[in-house]
C-alpha cells in the first residue's frame, strides 16, 4: 500500500487491528485516513471514501452479504451472476453500492471466515483474505497477500515472525513486535511468553475471554448499525 491508498477508520482508535492497519500504515506510508462519523453514516461513509483497503471482522463481511440479500433476493442474484457478461457487471455494481468496488486489498480476522462467504465475495470479483495477529504481538503474525488466497489460509509469517510447534502442538510466535509482558503483572507474563520471547499457548486460554468481550462488542456493532447499513 502507498500514499494514494484511502482508508475508512471505522473501528474503536484503541483497538490492535485499528492502530496497526489504519493508524500506523497512514503514517509509515501516508496513505489518506477517512472516517465513519456514526453508526447512522456509515453505509454513506464509506461510499464516500471508497476506499482501496479494508479491514473487517467476519461479522462485518457477513453484514455486507445480508444487506445485498435485503435487496436483491439470493435466489435472483445468483441467476444474474450466472449469466455470461452480465454476472462481472452485476458483481461490480453490488460492490458499488457498497462502497466496495476500489477495493484492493479487502482483510478479514479474529476469526475464520465461513468458505462460502469467501467464495460469494470472489463471485463478485473480491477476494477477502484472511490475517491473524494478536493484541500481545501489535496484529503482527500472519496475512495472506493478494494473488496467494487459499480458503481457510492465513497466509505467510508476516517478515521478522518467527513461527514453531512446542511438543503439545500449539503454535508459538515471536518478533519485534512481540509485547514485553503485561504491566506489573509478571506472573502472567511468565505464564505468557517464553524464556526465550515466544508467546505461549496459555496464551489462547486468556484470550478466549478477551476475544469474546471483542466479539460481543462487534456483534452489538453490528446489530445496532444493521438498520442503517443497507438504507439508501
Amino acid at each position: 500500500m502507498g500514499e494514494g491508498d484511502r482508508l475508512l477508520s471505522y473501528l474503536p482508535l484503541c483497538h490492535v487491528a485499528e492502530r496497526m492497519f489504519v493508524e500506523m500504515a497512514a503514517i509509515y506510508t501516508g496513505q489518506t485516513v477517512f472516517f465513519a462519523e456514526s453508526l447512522e453514516t456509515f453505509l454513506t461513509d464509506l461510499r464516500r471514501a471508497r476506499p482501496t483497503a479494508l479491514f473487517g471482522v467476519p461479522r462485518i463481511w457477513t453484514k455486507f452479504q445480508m444487506g445485498v440479500y435485503a435487496k436483491i433476493p439470493e435466489k435472483r442474484l445468483d441467476t444474474l451472476m450466472r449469466l455470461p457478461f452480465i454476472g462481472k457487471r452485476v458483481g461490480h455494481k453490488v460492490l458499488a453500492g457498497l462502497g466496495l468496488d476500489a477495493l484492493r486489498i479487502a482483510l478479514s480476522g479474529a476469526a475464520p471466515v465461513p468458505e462460502a462467504l469467501l467464495r460469494w465475495y470472489q463471485r463478485l470479483g473480491l477476494d477477502v483474505l484472511e490475517v491473524y495477529g494478536m493484541t500481545e504481538s501489535y496484529g503482527y503474525s500472519h496475512v495472506c497477500r493478494p494473488g496467494q488466497q487459499s480458503i481457510g489460509w492465513i497466509g505467510l509469517p508476516c517478515p521478522g515472525v518467527e513461527v514453531r510447534i512446542d511438543p503439545a502442538g500449539e503454535v508459538q510466535m515471536r518478533s519485534g513486535a512481540t509485547m514485553l509482558g503485561y504491566d506489573k503483572d509478571p506472573h502472567k507474563t511468565a505464564e505468557t511468553i517464553t524464556a526465550d520471547g515466544f508467546l505461549t499457548p496459555t496464551l489462547k486460554i486468556k484470550r478466549n475471554v478477551i476475544e469474546s468481550t471483542y466479539g460481543e462488542h462487534f456483534q452489538t456493532w453490528s446489530e445496532r448499525s444493521e438498520t442503517f447499513l443497507w438504507q439508501d
